[in-house]
């Protein structure tokens, strides 16, 4: 309700709030560390299991908008000719959820272009360290819970550390089990 207060009753279209967003990375995420320290301060602040979880996200793209390369490789000779038509969404891609495929976005932390979470294992443990950093924090996860979708023997081998936190992942998604 707070973001109706926020909004002047308004519902503002989404480019508008990815723009904004675009526009104002830094200073959300300056924000962000700020409202951690601040939690911090407040003793608020408890480390030990993180949880780490990927959800799909639809775009405003549509499914059937994908083309084999030929029918872009034309579309975009005609695009060129007319010098200005534009795909709704192409930084979207084609993402697998239990519901079907939907064309989308694999949303974690900050937004990815990428089909599963294998390959934001990585990315997500650097992203909470820089941000704890950030935020004055000493403290360390000491277990970082993961679904099957960061499954990857991969993941095991490159992210165990002797320093680093325990990996908790799944190897299958439950409803394969």
């Amino acid at each position: 309700m707070g973001f109706r207060v926020v909004a002047a009753n308004q519902q503002p279209d989404f480019r508008t709030i990815c723009r904004f967003r675009a526009e104002h990375e830094a200073a959300l995420e300056r924000l962000f560390v700020q409202v951690l320290r601040l939690c911090r301060e407040a003793g608020l602040v408890q480390l030990g299991v993180v949880a780490l979880d990927g959800t799909k996200v639809e775009a405003t793209a549509a499914l059937a908008a994908n083309r084999e390369y030929q029918a872009i490789e034309a579309e975009v000779q005609r695009m060129l000719a007319e010098a200005r038509a534009n795909v709704t969404d192409p930084a979207s891609r084609i993402m697998k959820t239990r519901q079907g495929y939907v064309q989308g976005y694999n949303v974690q932390a900050v937004m990815s272009q990428e089909e599963n979470d294998q390959h934001q294992l990585t990315p997500m443990l650097h992203t909470i360290k820089c941000t704890l950093e950030a935020a004055g924090i000493a403290e360390r996860p000491q277990v970082v819970l993961a679904d099957a979708g960061y499954w990857s023997e991969a993941n095991l081998t490159t992210e165990t550390r002797p320093e680093g936190p325990e990996l908790l992942i799944a190897t299958t998604k439950d409803w394969k089990q």
